[in-house]
């Protein structure tokens, strides 16, 4: 999916907004409905406050919930924090976990092992020309004159 725009109210506003791809365009749509969902309570506890007084609110209940969760992550004990298993960082790593365990893939049939397998050879090759290309970092470092 190219750049979309999307329009999205909050509060009773239209913005219009650019969605890079579709999950882009979820995540963007989910959370303009929880800031209306808040907005929303909000006005009906405090039926006289002004609406930027209210996405105030919003905005620092959802700083809260986030401080909490940040502070509940980074309160886990060490046998806690040994059970969460760490997403991979680049491509290279997510194919070597997918090869290491696609079991849970193939149960009832569900994805060929053979599918699996041909996915991970063309991702990896996908890969491997990729990193041959210079990144437009590295050309306006090294090759810009």
């Amino acid at each position: 999916m190219a750049q979309q725009k999307i329009t999205v109210k909050i509060a009773g506003r239209p913005y219009v907004l650019n969605a890079s791809s579709e999950e882009h365009e979820r995540k963007i749509r989910v959370s303009a409905d929880e800031i209306n969902k808040k907005v929303n309570a909000y006005l009906d506890k405090f039926p006289g406050k002004s609406i930027v007084d209210i996405l105030s609110f919003v905005a620092l209940n959802v700083c809260m919930n986030n401080l909490t969760l940040q502070e509940q992550i980074k309160n886990l004990s060490d046998e806690e924090k040994a059970k969460l298993q760490h997403l991979p960082v680049c491509l290279e790593d997510a194919l070597d976990a997918l090869e290491a365990d696609y079991a849970f893939l193939t149960e009832g049939g569900v994805f060929p092992e053979e599918l699996i397998k041909n996915f991970i050879k063309a991702k990896r090759e996908e890969r491997s020309q990729l990193s041959a290309i210079p990144h437009l970092a590295e050309l306006d470092k090294y090759y810009n004159l």
